[in-house]
């Protein structure tokens, strides 16, 4: 038979193992071990699976949300780029309308400035027309006012003309000057 020594000591042969009984205790703990091992594989394994179902879904719900983001990215995208296009083409049109704006109120002013130069050609033709006007009126007034004169003087030292002739001399004279 067999012994186990347990220590090294004086008491080596005082201990010996039933192997019977040894080899149906190592049976009992490995059956033990073995359900225990059993079980516990048993609930590793469903806690392992539920853990991997809860992963796969948490995959299935990123994905979902990350097809969802992307289809909101490419909208963004789409509609930042149609609003490019819409901004670059309102600037494109404000600057045409500017740029007719422009020319309309150049031309404008440019038949405001030639109005003006016309109404200022036309006042001096009516300054230069008045003035030539009044130094014709004064003249003929001076040149009637000597022919008045010389008249009278006439008039006086006549006397062939009648009271009468003269005063009607001198109001045809009145009535010129008005």
């Amino acid at each position: 038979m067999n012994t186990l020594f347990f220590f090294y000591n004086n008491f080596q042969n005082s201990f010996e193992i039933n192997y019977n009984i040894f080899d149906t205790n190592i049976i009992n703990l490995v059956i033990v071990l073995i359900i225990v091992i059993k079980f516990l594989g048993e609930a590793v394994f469903n806690t392992l699976e539920q853990r991997k179902q809860e992963i796969s879904m948490n995959l299935q719900n990123s994905n979902r949300k990350v097809l969802i983001v992307n289809k909101k990215l490419n909208t963004v995208k789409y509609s930042l780029s149609i609003n490019e296009q819409g901004m670059s083409t309102a600037h494109i049109l404000r600057f045409l309308t500017f740029i007719e704006k422009k020319k309309f109120f150049l031309n404008q002013v440019k038949i405001y400035l030639d109005q003006l130069e016309s109404l200022q050609n036309d006042i001096i033709k009516c300054q230069i027309q008045k003035t030539l006007s009044d130094a014709y009126n004064y003249t003929i007034f001076l040149t009637f006012d000597i022919l008045y004169e010389k008249l009278l003087l006439t008039l006086k030292q006549s006397t062939e003309f009648s009271y009468q002739q003269k005063s009607n001399i001198t109001k045809n004279y009145l009535i010129r000057l008005r």
